[in-house]
């Protein structure tokens, strides 16, 4: 069991946590538990914005989502109409950016999330 104000273990005996003196409750408190930072970078190099969906920052993955889905848009459009290739170098390049910074922000994103329960045993947002 762990403390709800400052996140320590008070498993053992005492009515009061040792860190902080918040007084254990009664009932059994459910851990939460932790995001695989792994997990939310797969998701996130499936599609822009799962692994913060995963995380708990729903309307940021579908804020990315909408974003990288206008990439996709301009960079078909490049290609069919007055860009070219270089256009679509462009785009891609461009897209690859994107991509590969949204997969590092998940991961750090539930490295955040983990830290956050670890240290607190609440989740930070």
């Amino acid at each position: 069991m762990y403390c709800d104000r400052c996140g320590a273990d008070i498993s053992g005996a005492g009515d009061n946590c040792s860190r902080c003196g918040y007084k254990k409750p009664h009932f059994a408190v459910k851990r939460i538990h932790e995001k695989s930072a792994n997990m939310a970078a797969i998701f996130s190099f499936l599609f822009a914005g799962l692994g913060q969906m995963y995380v708990g920052k729903v309307s940021l993955g579908i804020g990315l989502m909408s974003f990288f889905i206008m990439i996709l848009a301009g960079a078909l459009v490049a290609l069919v109409y007055t860009l070219g290739l270089i256009g679509l170098v462009v785009f891609a390049m461009i897209i690859l950016a994107v991509w590969l910074c949204n997969i590092f922000h998940a991961y750090n994103l539930a490295m955040e999330y983990n830290d956050s329960v670890i240290s607190t045993g609440h989740r930070p947002w």
